[in-house]
């Protein structure tokens, strides 16, 4: 090996050009890869072709990965390749690795020499010439989004090892400022490995801003209802919550707006903008109002609040598709509800509104602030009951317990129901009966026929506001226990002031009780003295009120008992197109138009 002639570029015979091109090229590539070459760009660095970052990564990768061991002696150059790896080393490899470490007068017999030994030994591949011989170098490369800088360390090919000074003045040509790990630097300086990279500076991030979006004041979830769970752990199926309801001017939903979000830094010091986030367009649907700083939907009306087609809606009507029963639990709604199917026994439906109902009605209930319209009727089982806060419309009502506001519309019949209305009870269908019963309003009951031949038993009462006139009653029953009651306390009073004349001395305990019960007496005294007075003036209204009238348009069947106010008739005779009504105190007849 010493005997041999160093071969450079210029000398290389031309049996081996083949080899010495390769050479050259693998060099060239290393160079290249490195920064050796005048005006090269290093990987990673702004303005370098795609391609060539990408080959320049690949041999970067190819040559960290090789098990090639290169030592500099005091008499030149020497490259070992371990046993373990002869059959996986070629001459490609080779000079890759000797381009990295910018070894490029070489000796190309010996480099033959050192691939076909195969025994793991040192050769001699370069004389060390003396103005080849450097320091170890820096080479700092930046990722491509500038949040990493890496630092490279070049072996000294006889020379000294890597300083702090190198690397400082590497990361300044590179323009790294930013986010240096000097205690990776540190580690660096004393490992010195290569191929090795270390991450010696990270850059921050930037942190996106996040999107506006809607904070919802209603469930979204149209499964999430649940039956009642009563106090003692029982279920109510009756009730499941189905209807979100809403009042005007409630909060449907507030508008978290978007954030900007946090602007990064590279390595370099530039900074990185966040994405900012996006702004959403309010979903604002019917009956639905956008606040002052336009953050906010609120109900513009009270209902049901919904959202469909991807905006909020408030709607004033409930539409029960189906049947109230127990897929659909009670009604409660502050609009108005309307049912397409029937309401089964035991459901309660309530509505501030209006109740249309397009089915049947069994034994429920119906409570509306408005209007009850049953376009078929109910079979109350005298349980079922309407209340209405205005009129109730149906096609018949039977066995039905009926209150109205206002007036009671009757399609064909009331049979054996208790009806009352503020104003007026009319039956004036084909049919237009009415059978049995309690029925009360203040002005007027009108039908075609009033009672049966049977002379089933027909209460109608007018002339007074059906409220008032069971009010009359209640109070009545009501003065007439508290009168009972002062009766026995007058009795117990007496026997004691008996007691007192014949000389009784009363013990503690007797004196006790009567003071108890001359307390009682005063007080009971009080509420009927408060009792009579309320009586007096509801008969003052009964008696006041000439204007109630009751007709039957075709005939009236005898068992039809008439009171208009105070008087009380009963009709035993069948009377044809008759009219009751009241003058100077009496019941009268006329004729019914």
């Amino acid at each position: 090996m010493a005997e041999e002639k160093r071969i450079t570029p210029e000398e290389r015979p031309s049996e081996k050009v083949a080899d010495l091109s390769e050479l050259e090229a693998a060099l060239q590539s290393g160079l290249a890869l490195l920064g050796g070459e005048a005006g090269a760009q290093r990987p990673g660095e702004p303005g370098e072709p795609r391609e060539q970052k990408e080959q320049g990564k690949q041999s970067l990768a190819a040559a960290i990965q090789q098990p090639i061991e290169i030592t500099v002696r005091e008499d030149g150059v020497y490259a070992s390749i371990p046993v373990a790896w002869v059959d996986k080393v070629d001459l490609s490899m080779l000079y890759r690795e000797l381009a990295r470490r910018k070894i490029t007068d070489v000796d190309g017999r010996a480099i033959r020499q050192l691939l076909e030994a195969r025994d793991g030994l040192p050769v001699k591949i370069a004389e060390l010439n003396p103005s080849e011989v450097r320091d170890a170098q820096a080479v700092v490369t930046v990722s491509d989004d500038g949040l990493a800088a890496y630092l490279e360390i070049v072996p000294a090919l006889g020379g000294k090892p890597l300083t702090r000074e190198a690397v400082e003045a590497a990361l300044a040509e590179a323009g790294v400022t930013y986010g240096i790990n000097w205690s990776q630097v540190e580690v660096a300086l004393q490992q010195q490995e290569f191929p090795h990279r270390y991450v010696v500076a990270a850059g921050k991030p930037p942190v996106d801003g996040k999107d506006a979006y809607l904070e919802y004041r209603f469930s979204l979830d149209k499964k999430a209802s649940r039956p009642v769970e009563l106090e003692d752990g029982r279920v109510d199926f009756y009730n499941l919550q189905l209807v979100q309801n809403v009042q005007k001017g409630d909060v449907l939903a507030v508008k978290i707006p978007p954030q900007a979000g946090i602007p990064g830094m590279t390595v370099r010091g530039q900074p990185i903008p966040p994405k900012p986030g996006k702004d959403i367009k309010l979903p604002r649907g019917k009956n639905v109002e956008v606040s002052e700083d336009e953050t906010q939907l609120i109900a513009g009306t009270a209902g049901q609040v919904v959202v469909s087609n991807g905006k909020i809606h408030v709607l004033p009507i409930y539409e029960v598709h189906g049947d109230v029963d127990f897929t659909t639990g009670n009604i409660d709604f502050v609009g108005s509800v309307v049912v397409q199917g029937n309401v089964h026994s035991g459901f309660t439906v309530r509505a501030q509104g209006n109740i249309e109902v397009r089915g049947s009605v069994e034994a429920a209930n119906l409570f509306a602030g408005g209007d009850v319209v049953l376009l078929r009727g109910m079979q109350g089982g005298d349980r079922g009951q309407i209340v209405a806060g205005k009129n109730v419309v149906a096609r018949f009502l039977e066995h039905a317990i009926v209150q109205a506001g206002e007036e009671v519309l009757v399609e064909e019949a009331i049979l054996y129901s208790q009806v009352q209305a503020g104003r007026k009870i009319d039956v004036r269908g084909k049919r237009g009966r009415i059978v049995g019963g309690l029925l009360r309003a203040g002005e007027l009951v009108r039908a075609k026929v009033i009672g049966s031949k049977l002379a089933t038993k027909t209460e109608i009462e007018v002339g007074i506001q059906p409220e008032h006139r069971e009010e009359l009653n209640k109070l009545n029953a009501s003065l007439a226990e508290k009168e009972r009651q002062l009766d026995q306390l007058n009795k117990a009073l007496n026997t004691l002031k008996n007691a007192l004349a014949a000389g009784k001395i009363f013990s503690e305990e007797e004196t006790a009780r009567m003071q108890k019960i001359l307390k009682t007496h005063a007080f009971l005294r009080d509420e009927i003295v408060e009792l009579r007075k309320r009586k007096e003036q509801l008969d003052a209204l009964l008696s006041s009120d000439p204007r109630g009238r009751v007709q039957a348009s075709e005939v009236m069947y005898p068992g039809v008992k008439v009171t208009i106010g105070h008087t009380t008739h009963l009709v035993k005779d069948e009377l044809a197109k008759v009219m009751f009504y009241l003058a100077d105190g009496e019941i009268r007849e006329g004729t019914a138009l």
